[in-house]
């Protein structure tokens, strides 16, 4: 065994009572010492123990006894647990404090170093080899291990722990919703207000840009919602320069939408110029289109014209009656639609000839026929009807060249009459040239009679007629 003694060393004071009972150990672990081998009340660490405490001398050696009781508790194999090596240094030191002070109960396993004294000096050397290589094999296998009482799991202080833990989360969370409630209820009004103004804006985006496809008709209709959704919109009130006060207003909200409806209002001119330039482009198209069947003569030309009259005084409501500033505005399209005038005009012509120049060609190809019959009171009243049939017809032309014509035939049968009455009251001729120049005569006022068909001709045939024999 070496000798680990150290004579210049400083020895400190010992503490040993060996009138006291040794501490018992569990394989290095004082269980009745209430701590580890190294006390917390010991100044030194294990190094300076080792140096300032000379080992035991040669004749002292130390035996180290280990027994296992019967109950030892088997419930923990040792190969569940991380056995730590110790050097065989620090289980001499424990061994030695524990020497020094403090005594303690046995426990269900115990590790007892007893001093042997320098009397038995055979058996302590035996023992000591012995306890040597046992506590070698014990101290590089086995390390300290706590009891399983010091180890034990408070399972009721955990549970109880838990169901704290579980109760305060609860409460959190309950505390967390009420007030997340409590902050969406309150800013419900505001939601609403902001929704509105949203809407507001978007409409008011939409007017924009239909004014600037000059489309009127939508930009109305989106005035129109931008206004709704202020104007109408409890949460707004109203959108007005001095909003009530109290809920349901948001007064910083009432306020922007008043600044809104302020900057919405200001397209309200816009449009109505729009939306009344498109009326009258749209009322001169339909004017248009009703030229475009201008020669058919279901077209209406009176009406025609005077639709077109009430354009030219209010070009954006023809119906509503004269409106000069409309007039003004519209000047462009106003002028347009004058000059369609002058196209009724002569389509009005046009027809005019149109409804005469057919019973005028109809009627002068009868004519001539009944003029070459002679039949001249037949032609006039043939004229006479297709007057009446064609009112807008002037037939007069017509009239005149019968009447012509049958005051023609007059005198050239009165004049053929005259000669041979000469001839038959010539002293000169024969009785029968007399008598054939009468005939002559006579067949030629019968003519007259029967053909003419007018009584101032047909009288005066007659009259010269009646004295022949």
């Amino acid at each position: 065994m070496v000798d680990h003694t150290m004579p210049n060393m400083p020895q400190r004071p010992s503490a040993r009572q060996p009138a006291k009972k040794e501490p018992s150990y569990q394989i290095g672990v004082p269980i009745d010492g209430g701590g580890d081998a190294l006390q917390p009340g010991d100044s030194y660490d294990q190094e300076e123990t080792a140096q300032e405490h000379p080992a035991p001398s040669r004749d002292m050696h130390t035996s180290t006894e280990v027994s296992l009781p019967e109950d030892l508790p088997t419930e923990e194999p040792p190969s569940s647990r991380v056995v730590p090596s110790v050097p065989v240094r620090a289980a001499a030191t424990a061994s030695a404090r524990g020497r020094s002070g403090r005594a303690s109960k046995v426990g269900s396993t115990s590790v007892t170093g007893k001093a042997v004294s320098a009397r038995q000096p055979a058996a302590a050397n035996k023992s000591s080899r012995s306890a040597r290589s046992t506590a070698t094999a014990a101290t590089s296998t086995a390390a300290p291990r706590v009891s399983s009482r010091r180890m034990s799991f408070d399972k009721a202080g955990f549970q109880k722990a838990v169901l704290w833990i579980g109760i305060g989360l609860l409460i959190a969370v309950v505390a967390i919703t009420s007030i997340i409630l409590l902050a969406t209820h309150g800013s419900e009004n505001r939601r609403l207000a902001t929704e509105a103004l949203g809407e507001a804006t978007r409409q008011q985006d939409l007017a924009k840009n239909a004014l600037a496809s000059r489309r009127g008709t939508e930009a109305r209709k989106a005035y129109d919602a931008a206004l709704a959704a202020l104007t109408g919109t409890a949460q707004l009130g109203g959108a007005v320069a001095a909003p009530p006060e109290g809920k349901p207003v948001v007064k910083d909200l009432a306020i922007q939408a008043f600044d809104l409806r302020t900057e919405i209002e200001t397209l309200k001119e816009r449009i109505a110029a729009v939306q009344a330039e498109n009326a009258a482009a749209a009322n001169l198209s339909a004017l248009t289109a009703r030229f475009a069947t201008l020669g058919e003569p279901a077209t209406d030309l009176d009406q025609l014209e005077k639709d077109v009259l009430a354009y030219v005084d209010n070009p954006v409501e023809p119906k509503a009656g004269a409106s000069p500033n409309m007039a003004a505005t519209h000047a462009r399209m106003v002028t347009e639609a004058k000059l369609r005038l002058a196209s009724i005009a002569t389509e009005r012509e046009r027809r005019k000839s149109a409804r005469s120049l057919a019973p005028l060609r109809l009627a002068e190809v009868e004519t001539d026929g009944l003029i070459q019959q002679e039949q001249f009171g037949a032609a006039l009243d043939k004229l006479e009807k297709l007057g009446r049939e064609n009112p807008d017809a002037d037939f007069s032309p017509l009239r005149g060249k019968v009447e012509d014509s049958a005051a023609k035939s007059w005198r050239s049968a009165k004049a053929q009459v005259d000669t041979k009455l000469a001839d038959w009251k010539s002293r000169g001729a024969t009785e029968g040239q007399r008598q054939a120049a009468l005939a002559t005569a006579k067949e030629r006022l019968n003519q007259v009679i029967q053909r003419f068909g007018l009584p101032t001709y047909v009288d005066q045939a007659r009259a010269m007629l009646t004295p022949l024999p």
